[in-house]
């Protein structure tokens, strides 16, 4: 029998026996009978939420699933991404057939080969005069800048990236790293790394202008040195993305003589 069929019968059974209790009793009666009324309905709520419960478990448990398989999906991108990264910083990188003329090094010992047809040598001044070269992208339009710093000073690996970011935060305040990659180039291990921020200065004009700048660090035997691009349009990088790896790939550490 329903269970609510059987306290419907109940009640009228539970009024006519309470009709006989003594008069000074009845108002405690009913109170328990009104307590007993709404314990059932209490078991008639438990009843129907058990009932609908399964429904509402599996829609959860789909939700839950739905939400596990996405976390997943982002963690393997991620992992992916890494994996990428680490291919990329492993990898030997070879000078381009194209690099053929040779930048040789003044307060240190290196090579840089470029490509003629792509880079052309500009006046330093332009660009950095504390630079032992500079280069103007000729595919660009002169809209990608290089540079070469070379200094006769041994930076500790761990210590290269923060004094990098230093320097570059003497004129862009804000500057801060965006991308972070290793790159071996004919033995050599580079620090690559991609900086934006804004220029606020610009000789004795004051501005506010995005900046982007991609380079190659190598500290150790027998210095320091930079290979530094530089582009008016952050979306040249992506354009000639192949172009300024060629240059990279260009650096060899020479032997001394």
């Amino acid at each position: 029998m329903d269970m609510r069929l059987t306290w419907l019968l109940l009640i009228p059974w539970l009024a006519g026996a309470l009709a006989q209790e003594p008069p000074e009793d009845i108002k405690a009666l009913e109170q328990e009978l009104k307590a007993l009324q709404e314990q059932f309905l209490r078991q008639q709520q438990a009843l129907e939420a058990l009932k609908a419960s399964p429904k509402e478990n599996a829609e959860g448990q789909r939700e839950a699933l739905k939400r596990a398989i996405q976390e997943l999906k982002e963690m393997l991108k991620a992992q992916q991404e890494e994996l990428d990264k680490l291919r990329q910083s492993l990898a030997i990188h070879k000078r381009p057939p194209s690099a053929t003329y040779p930048l040789k090094g003044k307060a240190v010992p290196y090579t840089l080969w470029v490509d003629p047809q792509r880079w052309g040598l500009i006046d330093t001044a332009r660009v950095n005069p504390l630079a032992e070269y500079a280069l103007a992208h000729r595919p660009s339009g002169g809209n990608i800048y290089a540079m070469v710093i070379a200094e006769a000073i041994e930076v500790p690996k761990d210590k290269l990236k923060s004094l990098v970011l230093e320097q570059f935060r003497q004129q862009l305040p804000d500057a801060h790293i965006q991308g972070e990659a290793k790159r071996l180039v004919d033995g050599a291990e580079l620090l690559c790394l991609r900086i934006e921020g804004t220029l606020k200065q610009l000789g004795d004009v004051s501005l506010t202008l995005p900046a982007t700048y991609f380079g190659c660090y190598y500290a150790g035997q027998p210095g320091t040195i930079q290979i530094v691009t530089y582009a008016t349009n952050p979306k040249l990088f992506v354009q000639y993305q192949k172009d300024i790896g060629d240059l990279m790939d260009g650096f060899e550490i020479t032997p001394e003589r």
